[in-house]
This record gives C-alpha cells, sequence and structure tokens, in this order.
C-alpha cells in the first residue's frame, strides 16, 4: 500500500491593526515540523506608513537545563565571551580576552575586558520582548499545573503539539494573556477540557498540492474562560522537554505581539540610556540570548533582524559608551549601532536544534488507508531541522 503524502496544515489566531499591509511571512521550524517561530511583516496604515512587524508565535528553547537560576554576572560573562568567540569564528580573533567582573560588584561596569584598545569596561544587556516573556511566565505555571496532574489523565494527547491561546472579552482587541496565578477555577477548567479532548488529526491533513480554497475547519476546544486550543500532530521527531518526558505531549502559546520600526528602535535607545555610565565603553546587547532559567525565546531574534532591515539609529547620542554593538545568539550575526549602524559578521549557523528525539517512521503493516485517521502519516514538509528566524 502507497503512504499517504500530504501534510497537516497549522493555523494559529493573529491579532493585526487595522489597515496594515503584509509584505511577508516570518518563519522557522522546529526538528517536529512546528514553528518555532512565526510572524508577519508588513507596514502601518499611518501617513506616513512605517514598517511592522506582528509576533504571532514564538516555543522558547532551552539552551541549558539548570535547577537552580543562573546569577547575573554569569550570564553577561556568558553572554560577552559567545560575542568574543563567534567573532574569532567569523575573522579570527577573539574581541575580549581577561574577561572579569567589574571592579565594583552592583556597579557598572559589569565586566571589564582586554581588547585591542587596552582595558575597557563592557556592558551586557539583552534586547527583549517583554510583554512576550511575561506572557511566557504565565504560561509557564500553566504548563506547571499540567506536570502536577497524573500523566495518564491526558493520554488522548501523546505524540501532539497542543497550540493554546486566550481570547479577550467580545469587543476588545487583541489576544489576552494567560490565566494569572490566582485563577484557579479557570486554570482547572482548562486542564479538565484538555484531559477531555479528543485529537482529530485528520481534519488537518492535505493532501500534496496547492493549498486549498478555503482553509479547514479547527477542531477546537474552548473553555467558559476564554482557553481555546486545539491538536497536531509531532511529525519526524519529539522534544525532550519535561512535559514530553512525562506526558507525551507539548503545549504552546499563541499571542501576539506588535512593534513597529520606532518602538523597537526606542528600545534599543531606552537600553543606551540605562547604561550609559562612566566606566562603560562598550555596550553588548544580545538577542535570543539564555535567561536565568536557560531559555531563549526566537522571537527575540527575528526582532534582531527587523531592526537591521530598518535602521534608523540612535536619537540621542550616548555621553560615556563609545560602541553599540547587537548580536544574535543562534544565528551568530553581530552588528555595530553606534557610532554607525553596519554588519559586523555573520551570520555563522544555521539553525539552532534543541534537543529533541527523532521518531521511528511506522512500518508498510501499521500504516493506515487514510490519512483521515493516521496521527503520523505525513508531514506538513520542511525538514527535521529548525532554521534561524528572520524577517524574510
Amino acid at each position: 500500500m502507497d503512504t499517504p503524502q500530504g501534510g497537516f496544515m497549522h493555523m494559529l489566531p493573529v491579532y493585526l491593526p487595522e489597515g496594515m499591509t503584509l509584505t511577508h511571512l516570518s518563519f522557522a521550524m522546529l526538528p517536529w515540523l512546528s514553528p518555532s517561530y512565526s510572524g508577519l511583516v508588513g507596514t502601518t496604515a499611518a501617513n506616513p506608513s512605517e514598517p511592522i512587524v506582528a509576533v504571532t508565535f514564538e516555543w522558547p528553547i532551552t539552551w541549558l537545563r539548570t535547577i537552580q537560576e543562573i546569577p547575573k554576572i554569569e550570564r553577561e560573562i556568558l553572554y560577552v565571551r559567545r560575542f568574543s568567540a563567534d567573532q574569532a569564528l567569523a575573522a579570527g580573533t577573539h574581541a575580549f580576552s581577561n574577561v572579569r567582573p567589574g571592579p565594583h560588584p552592583n556597579q557598572a561596569p559589569d565586566t571589564t575586558a582586554t581588547t585591542d584598545q587596552g582595558i575597557l569596561g563592557v556592558e551586557s544587556t539583552c534586547l527583549t520582548v517583554r510583554d512576550r516573556r511575561g506572557a511566557h511566565g504565565l504560561f509557564q505555571r500553566l504548563r506547571q499545573r499540567v506536570l502536577e496532574q497524573e500523566p495518564a489523565t491526558f493520554a488522548k494527547l501523546a505524540g501532539h503539539m497542543i497550540y493554546i491561546w486566550f481570547e479577550e472579552p467580545a469587543g476588545a482587541p487583541g489576544l489576552a494573556l494567560p490565566f494569572k496565578k490566582n485563577d484557579d477555577d479557570a486554570a482547572m477548567e482548562l486542564l479538565q477540557e484538555l484531559a477531555a479532548y479528543t485529537p482529530q488529526p485528520g481534519q488537518m491533513w492535505l493532501p500534496s498540492g496547492p493549498p486549498p480554497e478555503q482553509a479547514p475547519p479547527l477542531p477546537l476546544a474552548t473553555t467558559l474562560t476564554g482557553a481555546r486550543f486545539y491538536a497536531n500532530p509531532l511529525v519526524g521527531s519529539a522534544p525532550s522537554t519535561m512535559l514530553f518526558t512525562f506526558a507525551g505531549f507539548e503545549l504552546g502559546l499563541a499571542y501576539t505581539s506588535l512593534l513597529t520600526q520606532q518602538a523597537a528602535w526606542q528600545e534599543i535607545q531606552r537600553l543606551v540610556d540605562a547604561h550609559d555610565k562612566p566606566g562603560v565603553d562598550i555596550l553588548l546587547i544580545t538577542s535570543g540570548a539564555p535567561d536565568q532559567h536557560g531559555q531563549i525565546f526566537p522571537a527575540e531574534e527575528a526582532i534582531a533582524s527587523f531592526l537591521l532591515e530598518t535602521p534608523v539609529g540612535l536619537t540621542r547620542p550616548p555621553s560615556h559608551i563609545q560602541r553599540v554593538l547587537l548580536h544574535s545568539w543562534a544565528t551568530g550575526r553581530a552588528a555595530e549601532l553606534h557610532p554607525t549602524v553596519k554588519t559586523m559578521f555573520g551570520p555563522l549557523y544555521q539553525t539552532f536544534l534543541p534537543e529533541h528525539y527523532p521518531l521511528i517512521a511506522p512500518t508498510a503493516s501499521e500504516q493506515v488507508e487514510s490519512p483521515k485517521g493516521d496521527a503520523e502519516s505525513g508531514s506538513d514538509g520542511g525538514s527535521d531541522s529548525a532554521t534561524p528566524p528572520s524577517a524574510h
């Protein structure tokens, strides 16, 4: 019997401002053929219009498994060392040597380092999309609630990625944040709906060929408190996460963040202003850097790409900082943002692969006749590797 050819369509909600003109999609894939990042790039309806990016989904990736939080100074030295190593990979020489904590704890600069200009003060910080990190913090509490349940309760979800989003009250724009810590009743209702849900993968299956004129209806489940979700099969591999290890499935949060060209560069200006202190010679801004829990957020790398594709520069030059550098953790791309905006090196890496388990394909005897009942009979294309996010 021939194996059906086709794939599963992944559909996610997105909130877009009225009048936004879309120019292209921006996305990257995980080894199990779910997005690690997805977004839309375009221009606003204002006159004059300006570039804007809408982040629709990201899946935080564990770079380092740790029980205790990584101390701030250790992360800052890590970011400086990684930038220096990437420059050595690109140009054959390290940017910094003898990297040490600053002479005065809790005062600028974070570190000192030997450079070709002598010993300089280097401050290190991260480019973050703060509303997204807050949303993922709330979502992590929901994930923890799932882990606290008996895994057998969710047996029907095994082998699936569950996309979840939260809706604002009727008439309010945008998607809502996940439930707060004290929303016990809403969280328990969501857990009950997850336990009762039966995935319908055949509903999202599409045979090979041109995309359909009309998208298939989502096999949605909805709670009274505004949570909605549906499941798609993990294809090709499975994530090496604690949730998958315990329960055999994963959860992903769909939540829209909007960032205009002006807002993105204002965030760079805010970081420069906050670190422009005596003794600080270089400010290193890292995008997609591991946080105190060892997680990286792919959307931050896409925002770094968006910044460099819409170069504005600083509106206020710093008084003490001589150079501002932007470095992308997963791609190894680096650029100077001050005194000029220019590419330094990279990208150096094709991808960052999260830990995963390649799945064994079912044998011919295990194949079913119709993909409508087969949770692993195909994929949505691509390869079994993740690709770095970009704005193209």
